[in-house]
């Protein structure tokens, strides 16, 4: 695909690829990201010297992907590049097609996930990344057994927003882009997300026949609305502030345990169990 146009604002790029002559043509997405520098550094401390207890931390830069089929799906609804798909409202019966090949005067009879719904490329977007620290200890109560405890920060930047329309209507009835009122859905990477948690674990390694680990979590998730966890979808387009708060995946409390056991004849009998409270539901 071409690079993004530098005679032009983004907004006026995005115009011209949906409505004006740059229709039909292909651009890519995103531009090339090449700052992915991702260090990393862990440190371990043995504050006893007796190898019954150790102290860790450790901070780190790991970057995400952007997907490519949600990059393959913008490319594709370039208008006029491969396929332009316009759609009568289902709620409209006996229209007769007199405007085929062209759009048509009253889009009033045009379906919302028809040919009103765009999708643009983003001039900005960045590989998605988090930073993550973390510290814990753990110690050794008997021969074989161990518990230890961890808290785990993550701040994660440039992760996507689905649906920000960035033609959606004003206060005052008008619209930004195009007076069409056609969706401008922009690949948005500006999302935030933070992630706490707090992490318990019990470890009895596998002897006498018989190994045993549970753990328990609390975690707290928090980003903008429609973002890499799920959820909601953005409820004002001009203010994404507003909609950071608990994501779909914000799962509170979450308990696991597994166990295994040696039958006779070395035949290995085991159990999984998992216990977690429920996501937000927003209705």
């Amino acid at each position: 695909g071409l690079p993004f146009p530098t005679d032009m604002t983004e907004q006026q790029f995005w115009v011209q690829l949906i409505e004006g002559n740059l229709r039909g043509t292909n651009y890519r997405p995103v531009p090339n990201d090449k700052k992915q520098w991702s260090p990393r550094i862990g440190l371990s401390w043995d504050p006893r010297n007796d190898g019954k207890t150790v102290i860790r931390a450790g901070a780190g830069l790991f970057h995400d992907k952007l997907v490519t089929e949600t990059l393959r799906t913008i490319v594709g609804g370039y208008p006029g590049f491969i396929a332009t798909k316009v759609a009568y409202d289902s709620r409209v019966t006996n229209r007769p097609n007199t405007f085929f090949p062209n759009y048509p005067t009253d889009r009033s009879i045009l379906s919302e996930q028809g040919g009103s719904s765009f999708r643009i490329p983003s001039r900005t977007a960045e590989t998605p990344y988090m930073e993550q620290y973390s510290a814990g200890v753990s110690h050794q109560l008997a021969k074989g057994l161990a518990i230890s405890a961890d808290y785990v920060y993550m701040y994660g930047l440039h992760f996507q927003i689905t649906g920000h329309n960035m033609n959606a209507r004003l206060p005052n009835g008008t619209y930004p882009l195009s007076s069409s009122q056609a969706q401008y859905l922009l690949l948005d990477a500006s999302n935030i997300s933070k992630v706490k948690s707090l992490q318990f674990r019990v470890d009895k390694r596998f002897s006498d026949r018989f190994s045993f680990s549970s753990g328990y979590t609390y975690g707290h998730i928090n980003e903008i609305a429609g973002g890499a966890f799920g959820g909601s979808q953005l409820s004002n387009a001009y203010d994404l502030r507003a909609d950071f708060g608990p994501s779909g995946n914000d799962i509170r409390h979450r308990l696991t345990a597994n166990s295994q056991y040696e039958l006779p004849y070395g035949i290995k009998f085991g159990a999984v169990w998992q216990y977690s409270t429920g996501a937000p539901y927003n209705i």
